[in-house]
């Protein structure tokens, strides 16, 4: 029943899917990057969308998926947003929480389907739920922005913190980030030094950084540190240079 439904929401809004941008053929890529949710992103190459396509007609989730992204992106086949998204709903009725994440995106971008924060937190939830860490981050995200849901720190952590323990290195930096402000869990340094260590060995963003900034401080910070004692050493040097009035 919920797969229905999930079709049904992109059935409705086929109707008013923008025009697909036309692409020549020699205008089509040749392979086009693929990305997954815990292993190192596979090509497509225009030359196997018969393989995706027939695999695709046989019920593979994954190579729906494939099929997907091909008419998307106008490899080895017609730039066809239109299909693409057809088969994006054909993958997520089939099981594929990556087609479910790429609804979610497509969603949150605005690309093939009118802009919709609502939609792409229904999408980028139900994509968590099966297990997508991408998606546990994006809906993180949402949650505690406030876009599409109403805004919850706790709920924001507690998905950062799923994605980050199943070894996503954004949801583990975002999670750092949580600790270290006290935004929906409480604040605890020394686990936000632990959480930011752990997305720097995965080579995410300043990581490392914000980890020594965690431990020692912002050199701003500590300049303004700095700053203020020095204004009140020397405005208790003055008070103390200051000759004190004789009572007559």
């Amino acid at each position: 029943q919920v797969c229905c439904i999930s079709m049904n929401r992109l059935i409705i809004t086929l109707s008013i899917i923008a025009s697909a941008i036309g692409a020549t053929p020699q205008d089509l890529p040749e392979s086009t990057p693929l990305e997954r949710d815990t292993v190192k992103a596979i090509v497509l190459r225009a030359s196997d969308f018969p393989q995706y396509n027939n695999a695709a007609l046989m019920g593979d989730a994954e190579a729906m998926r494939r099929v997907a992204v091909c008419y998307q992106t106008g490899t080895g086949v017609k730039q066809d947003m239109e299909q693409a998204i057809i088969w994006y709903g054909k993958a997520a009725r089939a099981g594929s929480r990556e087609a479910e994440f790429d609804i979610g995106t497509l969603y949150r971008d605005g690309i093939g389907f009118p802009k919709s924060d609502t939609e792409a937190a229904y999408w980028f939830r139900k994509a968590a739920r099966n297990g997508s860490t991408k998606a546990m981050v994006e809906i993180g995200k949402m949650f505690r922005e406030g876009r599409g849901v109403e805004p919850d720190n706790r709920i924001a952590a507690e998905y950062f913190w799923r994605a980050g323990s199943r070894g996503n290195a954004e949801g583990q930096y975002s999670y750092a980030e949580m600790l270290r402000d006290g935004k929906g869990v409480a604040l605890n340094k020394e686990k936000a030094i632990e959480w930011f260590r752990m997305a720097e060995k995965q080579g995410y963003k300043d990581a490392g950084q914000q980890a020594m900034w965690v431990k020692t401080g912002r050199p701003s910070e500590k300049k303004a540190a700095v700053k203020g004692g020095s204004k009140k050493k020397n405005a208790k040097s003055a008070s103390k240079a200051k000759p004190k009035s004789k009572r007559k």
